[in-house]
């Protein structure tokens, strides 16, 4: 409730790029998983005084595995999948805004993300016990068009709710800065 009432927290767009892999029988079933590097983000405002805004950025190597059923259409097939998908935190970085009212500015502080030993500079977040195995459920339906000469377009689209904390409450920390982070 605390958090709810001084921060509120949006999306910051990413990419995902990588490899599929799909063994199927040709008439309804699938499985389905990819070896995926993605950018995942999140901007973070504050009316606590202790920062303006956090905008953060971070790596993961992630593993979606689903059972894939497919329905076959006269022009094209669609399908449905599920299963889980294992994500793996590599690296982060982010910059937080930090209101100066003495100067009547805002100073930028950029960071990377350290897992390691805490390094005390205002250049890293140090991020004290990460669990950098993500878990969660993805969810996706999509549909296949055969554009002839054994070639074929797929679109799907893809929720993936459920994932594991990353750390736990304000184990992000800036020390020089006092800067903390979820």
């Amino acid at each position: 409730e605390t958090y709810e009432k001084y921060y509120s927290t949006k999306v910051n767009p990413g990419f995902t790029t990588g490899a599929v892999f799909l063994i199927e029988n040709k008439d309804k079933y699938g499985l389905y998983t990819e070896f995926l590097y993605s950018m995942k983000g999140k901007i973070v405002k504050s009316s606590a005084n202790d920062y303006e805004t956090n905008t953060a950025n971070y790596q993961f190597l992630d593993l979606p595995i689903m059972f894939r059923l497919k329905f076959k259409q006269r022009k094209y097939d669609w399908y449905l999948m599920l299963g889980p998908q294992f994500s793996y935190w590599l690296s982060g970085r982010g910059s937080f805004d930090v209101y100066q009212p003495d100067r009547d500015i805002i100073i930028s502080h950029d960071y990377q993300l350290n897992f390691g030993e805490p390094i005390y500079t205002s250049d890293y977040m140090n991020v004290e016990d990460p669990n950098r195995l993500q878990m969660g459920l993805s969810l996706g339906s999509g549909f296949i068009v055969d554009m002839k000469n054994a070639n074929f377009l797929s679109l799907d689209i893809r929720l993936t709710f459920g994932h594991t904390y990353m750390g736990g409450y304000e184990s992000g920390t800036i020390p020089n800065i006092g800067l903390v982070d979820n």
